[in-house]
């Protein structure tokens, strides 16, 4: 997670950007909690979503291992199909997904499980988190499942917490309109945005 902290970073400051209101999906939540370890003070904000701030269990972090050999040996198109069902529930949603699942490279996604799988435990991050969050997770989501999310947002000091009806892993694709929705509320009562 340090690497894809880093770049991030580094993109921000490129571009001067000094504080951001940064958010962060499955995957990207984990970065987003790597980032808030290594620069706290570049948050002026903070959505994590469909993510969970516990490191991998040792059964889970396995599983993650037997991906990358399944990978190398068949390629990634098999665990693409596995994840899929789980990503959305909104089937007019899902061949949208698919496209977008499957622009992943064998490479990438062998990196992302090699690095979900030595992640820390991002508990005390949370813990120390001052500026205005919100958490939203889906309420079908079975890999980061709604308690995950409740659990998320009650370490964080003040977090606002939204579980989006009908939406699986990625309920920004599953459900955009109230994925939007929450956002676009949360950013007008903390930061007076429209």
């Amino acid at each position: 997670m340090a690497g894809y902290s880093t770049a991030i970073l580094a993109v921000l400051e490129h571009l001067a950007i000094r504080q951001a209101i940064i958010a962060g999906i499955s995957m990207g939540g984990y970065i987003t909690m790597q980032m808030l370890r290594d620069a706290p003070g570049r948050f002026n904000g903070l959505i994590l979503i469909d993510t969970r701030e516990r490191a991998d269990a040792d059964q889970a972090r396995e599983d993650r291992f037997k991906t990358v050999a399944r990978i190398e040996r068949d390629g990634p198109q098999p665990i693409l199909d596995e994840m899929l069902p789980k990503m959305v529930v909104n089937d007019s949603r899902r061949e949208a997904l698919r496209q977008v699942m499957a622009s992943a490279t064998a490479a990438g996604m062998i990196a992302a499980q090699r690095a979900m799988a030595r992640r820390p435990d991002s508990t005390a991050t949370l813990r120390a988190v001052r500026v205005p969050a919100l958490v939203i997770g889906g309420d079908r989501d079975p890999i980061t499942p709604p308690g995950d999310a409740r659990r998320l947002a009650g370490l964080i000091p003040g977090a606002q917490l939204t579980i989006i009806d009908q939406a699986a892993h990625a309920s920004n694709f599953d459900q955009p309109e109230a994925f939007n929705r929450a956002v676009t509320e949360f950013l007008g009562m903390r930061f007076g945005s429209k």
